[in-house]
């Protein structure tokens, strides 16, 4: 074997080992995820939800004509860089995953797929409905969960995704939308409360939000949407009201310009936060100004009282009368 291939085999496996640790060891956080690219062209994005709290718009990767990947199960800065490092060093996505051993304990799912080089998923100590290992050398569509209601939410996303006009941010909102509607995350009393679809094209710089943002837990963190880094397609939605992230989501692309970049936000958490923020900032502001007003009543009243009393019969109506 060449020196040139033991090094890439090198890096290969380095990155699994770096991606095994970070599965095996982070916390899990069950969602769905459709990663997808596009059958002629350059466009890589990745659609995902779940019953997080905070906004996953961070746990995809992106690389631009390359592929994309996520990690379901984890949120973990090393599990991104070596999804980065999967997709520009392994010629195929199976060969990539395929090394990964079964993890001992929980469920973990990741899925990746690459242009011109298939899709390639892997559920481990799931369920007969999680997704099954699964490599389609010619597929763009993967769709795959630590905690799918059924199989059906896989063959409904694929399905959408199949059929839905427009370019991989409409077929993507489509399959995700899909999905939700054959039950999505099983693990979710009611419709999923966080969901994101990014989608870069080939001009866009690699989405790694770990490797931007300067938190290394920022789970609550809101992505700036204007850095710099942001593919071209930026959409997220979180709920906390019990109503659809994802139905949220798509009636924001179902409004987006998509012949620039799209940015779009709903995060009720946010929302809340700012409006509890300005509902303090009134009170401590009224309640300044009632203390002022009372503190100002209070002088004047002592400045009547420390006077010359007026002279005369008060009761007369004319003062200089007694």
């Amino acid at each position: 074997m060449h020196i040139k291939a033991l090094n890439k085999r090198g890096t290969r496996v380095a990155a699994v080992c770096a991606l095994v640790a970070a599965v095996g060891c982070a916390p899990a956080f069950a969602d769905y995820s459709i990663v997808a690219v596009s059958e002629r062209g350059y466009d890589v994005g990745v659609a995902i939800a779940g019953c997080d709290k905070n906004e996953i718009a961070h746990k995809p990767v992106l690389v631009p004509v390359v592929g994309a990947a996520v990690a379901n199960s984890t949120e973990d800065a090393k599990a991104n860089a070596a999804f980065v490092t999967g997709l520009q060093t392994s010629p195929l996505p199976g060969e990539y995953l395929s090394d990964v051993p079964t993890p001992g304990t929980g469920t973990h799912s990741y899925a990746m797929a690459k242009i011109g080089r298939g899709t390639a998923v892997r559920a481990e100590n799931g369920t007969a409905a999680t997704s099954p290992d699964a490599f389609d050398a010619k597929g763009t569509v993967v769709v795959t969960g630590d905690n799918l209601a059924s199989a059906a939410v896989v063959t409904a996303a694929q399905a959408a995704f199949k059929s839905a006009k427009g370019g991989l941010a409409q077929k993507l909102t489509a399959a995700l939308t899909a999905a939700e509607k054959a039950g999505g995350d099983g693990g979710c009393s009611k419709a999923a409360s966080a969901a994101a679809v990014l989608v870069a094209t080939r001009n866009d710089a690699i989405y790694n939000a770990y490797a931007f943002l300067p938190k290394a837990d920022f789970a609550s963190e809101l992505i700036p949407l204007k850095d710099k880094h942001l593919p071209s397609v930026f959409a997220t939605a979180l709920t906390t009201n019990g109503s659809s992230a994802v139905e949220e989501l798509g009636a924001a692309l179902a409004k987006a310009d998509f012949t620039k970049p799209v940015r779009a936000r709903k995060n009720a958490a946010a929302d809340q936060s700012g409006l509890l923020r300005f509902a303090l900032l009134s009170f401590g502001g009224a309640a300044s100004a009632l203390v002022l007003l009372f503190l100002y009543r209070r002088r004047v009243r002592a400045a009547e009282g420390g006077g010359t009393a007026p002279s005369g019969n008060p009761r007369s109506g004319n003062p200089a009368k007694r």
